[in-house]
């Protein structure tokens, strides 16, 4: 806070234009301090836009379906390493899948394809269902799960969109006692889609 003091009484206000002065006076008095940036992924080729805390990696993997196999592509930031934020693990995927598989236009397989995909997901890891919700981004359907993991050691907060034939899975671990940390629904909300 005294750097953010300091800063402010190096400033030249002189050389600052009267929409500049207003910006910044009206960033103070409402209390928002920006502390970082957050890293942008903008992907107009998989139709989404997400924020990470520093630059994730990127990666693509294999995933065998009925439909034969599928890549998946994968951003993450591993944080677990390092004591420097509140979560240990960012990730967000996107797979596009057949038409004849999955469409978030057949509603009547939406309940048993967020079913399988997050039972899926929870045997995997060995883990247990705390909470699960449905979510939207825009209008298409979604579903947000908290998985308990390591034995209540770690939570896993997944959320799974359905667009069109598009699957896009934002999730964030953490240690239990950081559940509710701010910068997961950061994260999470962060995630927006871009000409859907």
């Amino acid at each position: 806070m005294f750097y953010i003091y300091r800063k402010i009484k190096k400033m030249d206000f002189k050389k600052m234009s009267t929409l500049e002065l207003i910006l910044f006076i009206s960033v103070l008095s409402s209390g928002f301090i920006i502390t970082s940036d957050w890293f942008l992924i903008k992907n107009n080729d998989q139709g989404y836009q997400i924020e990470f805390p520093k630059e994730p990696s990127v990666s693509v993997q294999t995933v065998n379906t009925k439909a034969g196999p599928v890549d998946m592509h994968i951003n993450m930031l591993d944080l677990s390493k390092k004591d420097e934020d509140s979560n240990m693990i960012y990730l967000s995927s996107f797979a596009q899948y057949p038409d004849s598989l999955v469409h978030s236009d057949r509603k009547e397989q939406l309940s048993g394809f967020f079913k399988e995909t997050l039972d899926g997901l929870v045997s995997s890891i060995d883990g247990k269902i705390i909470s699960k919700k449905d979510v939207k981004i825009d209008s298409y359907p979604g579903k947000e799960v908290k998985i308990n993991f390591q034995d209540g050691m770690a939570v896993i907060r997944i959320r799974v969109y359905l667009v069109q034939n598009k699957v896009y899975m934002l999730q964030v671990i953490t240690k239990t006692e950081k559940d509710s940390n701010e910068s997961i629904s950061k994260f999470m909300n962060s995630f927006s889609l871009i000409g859907a």
